[in-house]
């Protein structure tokens, strides 16, 4: 300590204090998410509106009962699902990569065993189509798509050549 006795002394900046003594304060507390009251009720809100989201998609999602794929000579694919829906059947025929020659129709036909066929329409070109049938089994129904005049087969018969042909398959 001797050695000290010989400096002359220097006064401190007056900064100096106020840096020490924030060094050595405790440090204020952050903000913790986990115990904020606005964050878990605004987790709450959102968790709960979350699975509301999910109930609905889930009631409104009807699953496909059974399937067909009707397959075109020059390669296009038809591909048909029934799924229930409110008391009743809806089939959905989707296209792809179907083409039609100019000046026809593509006309879609169920067909029972042992009945005619019966028409349920026209197909919009490359378009998916939904048709209500009528709610029963559809174990044993076919589809077929015939190629017809424009608006369709006159006489309620497939007039021109079957194109594409398939069973449903049940799921």
């Amino acid at each position: 300590m001797p050695l000290a006795l010989d400096l002359p002394e220097i006064a401190p900046p007056a900064s100096l204090w106020a840096r020490i003594e924030a060094a050595i304060a405790p440090p204020k507390p952050r903000p913790n998410l986990w115990h904020s009251l606005n964050f878990w009720r605004v987790f709450g809100l959102g968790a709960a509106a979350l699975a509301a989201a999910c109930l609905l998609f889930a009631l409104n999602t009807h699953s496909p009962i059974a399937v067909a794929t009707l397959t075109t000579p020059s390669g296009g694919v038809f591909l048909a699902s029934v799924e229930t829906s409110g008391g009743g059947n809806v089939l959905r025929i989707t296209p792809s990569s179907v083409t039609i020659p100019p000046g026809k129709s593509d006309e879609l036909w169920l067909i029972a065993p042992g009945a005619k066929p019966a028409p349920l329409g026209l197909l919009a070109s490359g378009q998916p189509e939904l048709i209500k049938l009528a709610a029963g089994p559809v174990t044993g129904l076919a589809l077929a798509i015939s190629l017809e005049p424009p608006g369709g087969s006159p006489t309620g018969q497939a007039t021109g050549p079957v194109i594409a042909l398939a069973k449903f398959l049940p799921i």
